[in-house]
């Protein structure tokens, strides 16, 4: 798990050829992992709340992206374009930003049932990339290059 983590990261920012399934799921185990651990340090360690957000940012931030970039791959290995899986983390993204700026100033019933109904459109767009990132590669070469697999 721990070399397909590392792959994770030294392939952050390549969103060319194709990834596995492995180089997939285990980069997302291993961050709910660490979200869980820091979230327990958070609790059990008197942290300045203004040093946990900025870490808390950073670290999200550089995994939203590197996630980005292996999703692309792994819709590669199934032979298909990045297209659908930036722009549902694109939408996603917009709108846990908008959220955050301005979830304080929203008094509307209208703008939260809106925000509402967005976030669970993007919930199922992330979703149905989860489902499509369990299907098995291609065996065979295509555009995006060898199967990581079967090469």
């Amino acid at each position: 798990m721990l070399h397909y983590y590392k792959l994770f990261w030294l392939n952050a920012f390549n969103i060319h050829g194709r990834s596995r399934r492995k180089e997939f799921w285990y980069p997302i185990l291993a961050t709910i992992i660490i979200t869980m651990l820091g979230n327990l340090l958070i609790r059990l360690i008197p942290i300045p709340e203004l040093i946990t957000v900025v870490i808390s940012f950073i670290f999200n931030f550089a995994t939203f992206i590197a996630s980005i970039s292996v999703t692309s791959r792994r819709f590669h290995d199934l032979n298909m374009t990045m297209t659908f899986p930036t722009i549902t983390y694109a939408i996603t993204f917009t709108l846990d930003i908008l959220y955050s700026l301005f979830n304080s100033y929203v008094t509307s019933t209208t703008v939260s049932v809106i925000y509402a109904v967005l976030m669970i459109i993007c919930f199922f767009l992330n979703l149905a990339i989860l489902i499509m990132a369990c299907g098995d590669g291609h065996k065979e070469p295509n555009k995006y290059g060898e199967s990581p697999k079967y090469a």
